[in-house]
């Protein structure tokens, strides 16, 4: 059963042990989108909605978020990605075009560079499959990542009180969003215990931590990005938070087969704000790019 704005029929799965939730709309070639923190499969309602006529496209909820089961798990990069590549190995998907945001980004970029035959191509904006340092970090942001990051604050702030959707959601996007959409996102975290994956995932961004796993993870990523052959297209906004537009002549000089496109105003979730522009623009790179099997 979906939600009013997302009238989609609600999928699961079991994956290593654990129930998935995934939507699986429309028929054609198959993009698989895949959100961040703290979203879910319903961030990318409104540009599914476009797409679905001229594509099959399937979005998963990661564990730890939407209606996917919440366990007891570290939510290290490694770890969500053990269950996502787990996720297109029970629903056998012919190779994809993946569609990227937060850290679906590093998942994506890091199951393209380890199983290529399952990526046909890569659409990615406001991720961040790099390392980087603080100053190069929102500065709006920054105050609420450092408290984020302390062991004495996360629990109190993330899990007690929910900051990251009641807050830093709000904050991410240009529109305000309603109060119905709010409501869907808060109800993915109904107590402390649901809240585990948004709480540890702020600890886990690759930020000044040279020693962590999820930084060695990540910086290998980085270092292979060179070698990556699929068609990929950059979609970027302005002002944009993570991956503002100083950022794309970083892209230029590694990625070979990479487009790059100005899709309009927009903070971080920037699904939220320009879904009929990702949709649309996505669609004509993909008639251009890809229209024709390799």
């Amino acid at each position: 059963m979906g939600f009013a704005d997302c009238p989609f029929r609600s999928r699961y799965v079991s994956v290593h042990g654990q129930r998935l939730h995934y939507l699986d709309e429309g028929s054609g070639p198959t993009l698989l989108f895949v959100h961040g923190n703290p979203t879910s499969s319903y961030l990318w309602r409104n540009v599914i909605k476009r797409l679905r006529h001229r594509y099959r496209c399937v979005a998963l909820d990661l564990p730890g978020f939407g209606r996917s089961a919440k366990p007891d798990l570290d939510y290290r990069l490694c770890t969500l990605h053990h269950f996502f590549s787990g996720f297109l190995e029970q629903l056998a998907l012919e190779p994809v075009t993946l569609v990227l945001h937060d850290w679906g980004g590093p998942l994506g970029f890091r199951l393209a560079q380890q199983q290529p035959q399952q990526v046909r191509a890569l659409v990615f904006m406001e991720t961040f499959p790099f390392t980087f340092d603080w100053q190069e970090f929102p500065l709006i942001a920054r105050p609420l990542y450092f408290a984020f990051r302390r062991p004495a604050l996360s629990p109190w702030l993330l899990q007690r009180h929910n900051l990251f959707v009641n807050t830093v959601l709000p904050m991410g996007t240009l529109r305000r969003l309603p109060r119905s959409v709010m409501n869907v996102y808060r109800a993915a975290f109904p107590d402390r215990d649901s809240r585990r994956a948004i709480r540890a995932l702020p600890s886990e961004l690759p930020i000044d931590d040279r020693q962590g796993e999820t930084w060695r993870a990540i910086e290998e990523i980085e270092k292979r990005l060179p070698e990556m052959d699929q068609p990929m297209l950059l979609l970027h906004f302005r002002p944009g938070a993570v991956l503002p537009e100083q950022r794309i002549p970083w892209f230029k000089q590694r990625l070979k087969y990479l487009d790059v496109v100005y899709a309009g105003p927009g903070l971080h979730f920037v699904p939220e704000d320009n879904p009929a522009v990702i949709a649309d623009s996505l669609d004509q790179w993909f008639q251009v790019r890809l229209a024709n099997p390799r």
